[in-house]
């Protein structure tokens, strides 16, 4: 197997993550005069950063998390997700429905936001499971 070697200089885009920089912001519930009063970089450099205008030096970077108290990884982290169409849901965000009998599980795996496109289910059936149970009305009682 060969790997490709690239020349000097010809290194791919940097990460573009001011989307997530604007969301970590919002989600913090600070203004872009708010954050720039705390982390020390102008309203204007964060605006450019947040629209992907400008690529921020790492002290900048540096700077930015630590007012909003996340980690430099988490924004780089939070755009890749974002690019790759990829999203990690805890097991408390997945819903699950159950028969009666408790023998079948139902499991909506997909994000929210992906279900007028994408709907992902995982289904579990014990032996002797039945998810439809016919339900019969009670016998009539003559008295």
């Amino acid at each position: 197997m060969s790997q490709r070697i690239r020349e000097p200089g010809t290194a791919g885009a940097p990460p573009k993550f001011g989307g997530e920089l604007q969301r970590a912001r919002k989600d913090a519930g600070l203004s872009l005069d708010e954050l720039a009063r705390r982390s020390g970089v102008s309203k204007s450099i964060l605006s450019q950063i947040e629209r992907d205008s400008t690529n921020p030096t790492i002290a900048t970077v540096w700077r930015i998390c630590a007012a909003l108290e996340r980690s430099p990884e988490s924004l780089f982290r939070g755009a890749e997700e974002e690019r790759s169409g990829i999203t990690a849901l805890t097991a408390n965000a997945t819903p699950e429905i159950q028969s009666e009998d408790g023998l079948c599980r139902l499991r909506i795996l997909g994000a929210i936001e992906t279900v007028e496109r994408l709907q992902w289910y995982e289904f579990l059936a014990e032996p002797g499971a039945n998810w439809f149970r016919r339900r019969t009305a009670p016998a009539a009682r003559s008295t």
